[in-house]
This record gives structure tokens, sequence and C-alpha cells, in this order.
């Protein structure tokens, strides 16, 4: 404490005793006393660091010098005021912030003011900081999802977050309650059983209380709007330093949906376990870690044979036969789903194994991630299987040692099986065929054709075909094919049997020769031929129509036809023929029932078509009738019999056996049979040389060759019967294999050729009578009507040639023209209107180069050579155009 000089107060006096100053110096508050005009009579050491002042330089300064303060001395004696925020000065020009509190007190009478400063620039601070973590408290809130509400400790809601608002279904933050008798108002709690809850079991009361819960559930109902929810609750006490409880903090969440989800999940798992022990298949849970049966259905018990305990107390290891390292990849695959379907072999309680299949996946059940397995006994379909690899390995061993070609293709008629002959009969590697289709060896293959019958073929209806192959050199080869169908993995595949019938078809060649020449001879026809007034009335017959009526000529002339038909069939037909008559059509084609004088009824096939005099009117009708009953019957017959390995052997075209090593028979097919007239004698299982004692040595040296490994063949071998009688055989052996390199036995494929050899000696010797006739065949062509023997000629020539149309274009030499004269298997009236310039379209290119003319594909050529309704009317996919001479001079264009 100093004195201000030449100042002397009676406060300073007052303040010179030493207690007073020790009290007022060693404060840590700044104090300063001023008089009653506001100059500092006194300060203390705390308020001059304050302010900056030394103690003896603050004394007599104004105290507006070092803060901004008036009409203190307004104040009354005993009257305590506080001014805060108020501006205070530093000596070095400063400013800062003070609240003071200020006091009047007289001292010796005289007025003075003791001031008491505190700096609250600090305090500002803390201030702003509280207020800066509040806005982070209430931004953290309000991101929150959960509903929270802070109270005081009375209930009051000091705050609360957007989610509490949603929580309580209230509108907006104005509808909610402040106070807890209020909020409690406009809500009731229940507990989950329905029972209600009382106030003071309420989570604030509880919270109040000093109590802290974690997701209590109960459920809440508004009273105004009678929603109702449910919902978990945490709560807890808000308590100050001194452990005091200031208010309560509760956390609220909406579980409603959980609870929905929950229970749909308990219907779920009570539905997954009526569905896993009430069923039929076997069902297994297994731990993947520990590989434990976890779980298994009363159908899996009864399949292994253990009672329940006994086989819950297994792992898988003790029931698959494969080994703990192989049952552990095969559980890991099926974990990561990389594979969902095993085959295994599981023992049965008596021992038994049995082959399974397993579908297996993973689940998750109590938080744990398990396998769920479903499994199925396929004993028998193995059993089933190995059988039929035993069938298929000799029917592999019968076929690829048959002596015929055989092919397996698919719909698009990709090879998928050949066997060595077919490879040999063509000349490419079994490699290069099965990289062939049949359109590849096929001459005039038309495979959409082909497709659209393939399709109509049933499993087990085998038919005989006709064809011509084409080898790796070029060459062609006439074939006679055993055709049909077999499902193989759902799938359709067409088999073939081929033999090469060059020798036979050369025979009948020349049979056809005479014939055609012959063909348009009205008598000679070798099909049912009849002329027909447009009444109905037969005019002329030929004798083949009378065999097919078995009736003179004079029972038929001069009736109607329906005189002769069935019955039931006297309208077929009868549209086409009021079509013709209408030129709506120029020929027609249909089936019907024609009667036997005895009544019998039986099937042909008439092609008819309608001649027209030189008014274009209407002349007679000119028919073909063939007799169709014993195709038929063939065809219904062929439709009960089932392909398969016995029949193929039963059905083949060639006589086949087969026989073990030594000798006995395996299999036969009936042709072998037949051929060797054994009747229904039962060879199985008996040796070939018990059945046929006549066999030549050099029969039986054969066999050995063959048992040793050797292909033998013959062309021709005569075989004299032991009934004294002299067959002729060709035949092939091959030895068959049990696997690759043990041989299991012969196949003999043969075919007695005896009435062949006969036949060919007849055919030489027809064929040289018709070379005799030759002289008749001008004078029959000139004896008949152009048009009419045209007719005659062009329907033989479909029928001969099986093309679906053809027409005749004849050429006037005057003009150069080509012009239509007749038609046959046209759909539209088109054809009839067909004339062109010679050199003009395909035809007239034919005509005028002289040259045949062959087009494989009709889309390829240039509309202008063709028509367009060729291939968009009629449907035609391939064309011929050859050119007809007499005697060396063009005539006509056939098409």
């Amino acid at each position: 404490m100093s004195k201000h000089t030449g100042s002397h107060t009676p406060l300073l006096e007052a303040l010179n005793d030493s207690t007073l100053s020790t009290i007022f110096q060693s404060s840590n508050h700044a104090i300063v006393i001023a008089n009653k005009e506001l100059q500092i009579n006194f300060i203390n050491q705390s308020a001059a660091d304050l302010f900056g002042y030394s103690t003896d330089k603050a004394i007599g300064l104004p105290l507006t010098k070092i803060v901004t303060i008036d009409n203190i001395s307004k104040l009354s004696k005993k009257q305590l005021t506080t001014i805060r925020q108020i501006k205070a000065f530093h000596q070095d020009g400063s400013d800062f912030v003070v609240d003071v509190q200020i006091s009047k007190t007289n001292v010796n009478k005289h007025q003075y003011f003791s001031l008491l400063f505190r700096r609250i620039d600090e305090k500002k601070v803390i201030q702003n900081n509280d207020q800066k973590a509040f806005t982070k408290i209430k931004i953290a809130l309000e991101s929150m999802t959960d509903a929270v509400f802070i109270s005081d400790v009375n209930g009051e809601i000091i705050e609360y977050n957007s989610a509490f608002v949603a929580f309580h279904k209230f509108k907006n933050k104005q509808e909610c309650k402040r106070l807890l008798s209020d909020y409690l108002s406009c809500l009731e709690f229940f507990t989950l059983d329905g029972n209600s809850l009382p106030n003071d079991q309420g989570f604030i009361s509880k919270a109040l209380r000093g109590e802290i819960g974690t997701n209590e559930e109960c459920r809440l109902l508004r009273k105004d709007t009678h929603e109702s929810w449910i919902a978990s609750f945490s709560y807890a006490p808000i308590q100050d330093e001194r452990g005091e409880i200031v208010g309560s903090v509760l956390v609220g969440r909406d579980i409603t949906k959980q609870k929905q989800v929950e229970s749909k999940l308990r219907e779920n798992d009570a539905r997954f376990r009526s569905f896993f022990h009430e069923n039929q298949a076997v069902m297994l849970l297994i731990d993947s870690q520990t590989q434990t049966i976890v779980d298994a259905n009363p159908a899996a018990f009864s399949f292994y044979g253990w009672s329940k305990e006994e086989f819950l107390s297994k792992r898988i290891h003790d029931i698959n036969t494969l080994n703990d390292d192989e049952t552990k990849n095969e559980m890991q695959r099926a974990l990561s789903e990389q594979q969902k379907y095993f085959e295994a072999r599981h023992q049965l309680a008596n021992g038994e194994i049995k082959d399974v299949e397993i579908f297996s996946g993973p689940i998750q059940h109590l938080g744990k991630s398990l396998l769920y397995s479903i499994v199925h006994d396929i004993t028998s379909r193995k059993q089933a299987e190995e059988a039929k690899g035993e069938m298929e390995m000799m029917y592999q061993a019968l076929v690829e040692q048959a002596s015929d070609a055989f092919f397996v293709h698919d719909f698009d008629g990709k090879f998928v099986q050949v066997n060595q002959q077919a490879c040999q009969s063509l000349g490419y590697s079994k490699r290069e065929l099965l990289s062939m289709s049949v359109t590849d060896v096929e001459l005039d293959f038309d495979l959409a054709a082909a497709q659209t019958e393939w399709a109509k073929i049933e499993p087990g209806v085998p038919f005989t075909l006709y064809g011509h192959q084409k080898r790796k050199d070029g060459s062609i080869f006439p074939v006679d094919v055993r055709f049909g169908c077999a499902i193989w993995k759902e799938k359709k595949l067409f088999l073939g049997l081929v033999r090469d019938i060059s020798a036979r078809v050369q025979a009948e060649k020349e049979l056809r020769e005479i014939q055609v020449r012959f063909q348009t001879a009205f008598e000679y026809s070798a099909v049912g031929v009849c002329m027909t007034g447009i009444d109905g009335k037969f005019n002329v017959v030929n004798q083949a129509f009378c065999e097919i009526l078995e009736l003179p000529k004079e029972k038929i002339e001069s009736r109607h036809f329906n005189d002769f038909t069935h019955p039931d069939d006297i309208e077929i037909g009868k549209e086409k023929l009021e079509s013709m008559l209408a030129n709506k059509i120029k020929f027609a084609a249909f089936e019907k029932r024609y009667l036997k004088p005895d009544g019998k009824p039986f099937w042909v096939n008439i092609t008819t078509a309608l001649l027209r005099d030189e008014h274009d009117q209407p002349s007679h009708f000119i028919s073909q009738i063939q007799d169709i009953s014993i195709r038929k019957e063939a065809t219904d017959a062929i439709k009960k019999h089932r392909l398969a390995l016995q029949l193929f052997i039963e059905y083949a075209p060639a006589a086949i056996a087969m026989f073990d090593t030594n000798m006995v028979y395996i299999s036969a097919s009936k042709r072998f049979m037949m051929d060797y007239n054994l009747g229904d004698r039962e060879i199985i299982g008996k040796s070939h040389y018990e059945i046929f004692p006549e066999l030549p040595e050099h029969i039986k040296e054969t066999h050995k060759h063959c048992l040793a490994g050797a292909i033998e063949s013959c062309e021709e071998d005569p075989f004299p019967r032991i009934n004294g009688e002299l067959d002729w055989i060709h035949w092939e052996m091959h030895p068959w294999y049990e696997n690759e390199k043990d041989i299991g036995g012969v196949i003999l494929f043969s075919e007695v050729i005896t009435e062949r050899k006969h036949t060919e000696k007849r055919i030489r010797s027809q064929v040289q009578r018709l070379k005799s006739l030759r002289s008749i065949d001008m004078a029959i062509i000139n004896s008949f009507d152009v048009s009419t023997m045209l007719n005659v000629l062009l329907e033989s020539l479909k029928t001969s040639l099986e093309v679906d149309a053809a027409n005749i274009l004849l050429l006037e030499p005057i003009t150069n023209t080509l012009e239509f004269s007749v038609e046959r298997g046209f759909y539209t009236k088109n054809v009839a209107d067909f004339n062109l310039p010679l050199g003009k379209g395909l035809a007239g290119q034919a005509a005028l180069n002289r040259k045949t003319i062959h087009i494989p594909d009709l889309a390829q050529v240039d509309q202008q050579l063709t028509r367009p309704w060729l291939i968009s009317e009629e449907g035609f996919q391939s064309y011929f155009g050859v050119p007809l001479f007499v005697k060396g001079n063009l005539k006509v264009s056939s098409q």
C-alpha cells in the first residue's frame, strides 16, 4: 500500500490499519476504492495487475480511466449492484470485458465507492465452447434415428430430437408435451402381454430415481389417435459433479416391424421344422466345422437304420465311404455353392452300401452356418446304368463289327457316331466323318425337306429308304438304308444301317430302262390305269386295274366307279374332281378303299387328271390306281415295334449271329433263323456246329482265324445243305471284344443270295426279251393322242424320279417360244401361263444350250432367271431343266 503525495484522506488513514490492508492486498479479486468524485483512492495489487498500473500511479486517476462507468453516485448506502460485461481499459490501450460489483460506504463522514472487478473474457470462451459443444450435441441428436428425450429433475423436457416427434406419432415439435405429466396424459404404456404399466414404473420415473435400463420393451397407445406400436427403451439418470440427479435421458426405438419380422421368422422356422420332419425325403443338417450331424428327419433314421440318438451322435464321415479330406472338400464346395450336387456311397446301420445323390447348400440356423442336404437313394438307378453299360458295350461291338455301314446323326444331320464299315465304304477316316454331316455324303439331299420328315418319325418305327452316297474320291453308289430314330439323353437321334446295293441296282437299272420305254403304253403299265367319263363311268381299263379289282374288263367297263368304292369313302375325292371340272386344279391324288368281289375292302392310291378337248371342254379323266394295302399294313405293323439293340439285331437286313469264343450262340436275328430254315428252333446257348453239322472244314478254320483277331469275308460261297440242296452265301465275320484287347467271340453277318443268283439269271433273260420288244415302242407311242401320251409320260416321270412337280414346254419353231403343254404337282395356276422365249429363264437356257440344268438351291439364283412364285407360292427349293430331242432336233423342254 502506498500513499498518494499531497492527498491524505480518512480512507487512507483507515487503510493504514495493518489488518484491513492485509485483507485487501492478499485478495485474489481486483479491488478499487474511489471517492465521490470517482477518483481512485485505493487499488490493490490484483487490480493494479489487471489494469497495468503500479499502485502509486493508479491512485488519483479518474475511475473512467480504467472502466466505462458513471451514475454510481446515486446508489444508496445499503444498495449493492452488479454491472455485467462492461468495457475496461488497460494502460497499454487494449480493452477487455469485466463484471463489477459496486458498494457504497462512508468513512469518517466521507463517501466512498468500493468496486470489485472480475474479468470475464475466459468465462465467455468457456461459454462459447459450451455453446459449440451443445450445438454439436443437438446436431448429433437430430442425426439419430432413435428417439432421444432429455428432462430435468422435474421431468420437464429440456431437449429432444425429430425422431422423438415421429416416434410418438406427433405431427411436429409444437404438439410435443413439455412436462412429464402432460406426456403421460396422452400416452398409455402396456407390457407386451397386455397389462397396463403404472406411471411410477414409467422409464423416466425410474431414471429420476437413479435406475438404469437397457432395451426394455413395452406397447404404447396414443389415447387421442388410438395408434399403437411396440417400443424398446433405454434410460439413465443425469448426475452433476456431486453425484446428484439433475435430470434423465431416455432413448426409444419403434420395434413393431422387427417384432413382426421375428414373428414371421418364428412362423417360418415352425414351417421349416414341419417340412423338415414330415418330409418323406431323407434330410440332414450338418455342422460344416465339426462334420457332426446336427439334425435329421424321421425319413433319415428309417433309411440309415439307426435310432435318433445313435444317428445324431455320428459325424458325416461315419456314413460316407469317402475319407476325411475328401468329405471336407465336398462340404467346402457346397458351403461356397461351387457345387450343389454330389454322388456318394453311404453305409447303413446293417453295413449295406447305398449309392446316393446329395443336393446340398448352406443355411443359417441359430447363428451358425450349416449344410442342408437332401439325400436320394439311387442304388437301383446305378445298377440299371451298369446293366445299360453292358448292353451298350455289346451294342458297340455289334455295330462296330457290322458288315453294313452304320450312321447316327442329330436333327441337323451332323454325324455323332459311325462304324468302321461306314469309314471303309465312304473312304474317310472316322475323325473325318464325325466332322461331317449327311449332306456331305448323300447325293441330292434336301436337308430342310428331310427335317420335315424326321420330325414325324416316332422312336421304334424303322423303315427302309433308298438313295445314293458319294465317296471321298467322288464316286457315287446306290444304297439301301434301314432308317429309324431313338431318344438319347432327351435328344432325338437318327440311325441308319446302310448297304451298298450297286450290284442289285445295276440289274434293276437294266430292267427299268426297258420298262421306261414302254411305261406310256397303256396296256403294259405296271399300275392300274383307267379312263373315266365325266359322268364317272369307266370307259377303258388296263389289265393291271382288272387285277386290282379281281374282275374281268367286261364287268368293270361302263360301270360307275362308286360301284367299286367302299360306302364310307364315296365322298373322298369328290371335291377334287369338281375342282378339276371347274378348271381350278389340273390333277388330284387321294387314297380311298375299294371293294373286292367278295366285299373285302382294300386301300388304293388314286392319281387322276382331267383331259380336255380342242375346245377346252372336259373330255374324260385318266387315272392311275395302285393297291397300297400291303404298304398300309406294313406301316401299321412297323409302328408297333420299338427301336432297341435286340430289335436292331432282329430286324437287320442281313442275317446276323453272335457267338462266344466256343462258337456258342449268344444272339441271332430273325433273318438268320429264316434264311437258314431254323424256324422256331431254340439255338441260344447251343454250339454252331451242333446246329449246322454240315459246315465244311474251311469255314471252321475261318472261325479260328477270327477268334484270333482276323476279319474274314466271302462274296459268294457255296454251302451244301444237309438235305442235299445247294445255297449260295455272302458272309463276313468279325471278332468282338469284351474290352480293348480281349476277344469275346465273333459276329457273323451273312446273306443267303441263292434267290438273287436265280433272279439275276432271270433278269438277264427278261432284259433280252424286252429288248426284242423295242420295235413295238414307236408304234405304241404314235398310236395315242400326243396330249394323252405326254400326260402319261409326265406322270410316270414324276413317279419314277420322285420329284414334287414337273411340266413340259413344247417348242414353237416359228416364234422360237417354249409354250406350256402339261404339268404335274403344281398348286397354282401360274404354270399354265409359263411361256418363255428360247434362251430366256432357266428352261429357255436349257433348251438353247441343249444341256441339262440343275439348280440345287433356287434361293441363290438371280430372280430374273426364274419366277418368284416358284419359291413363294409353290415352295420349290431345287430345279432340273432337261431338253428333249426327237431325231436329234429340239422339240420340247422338261422342267
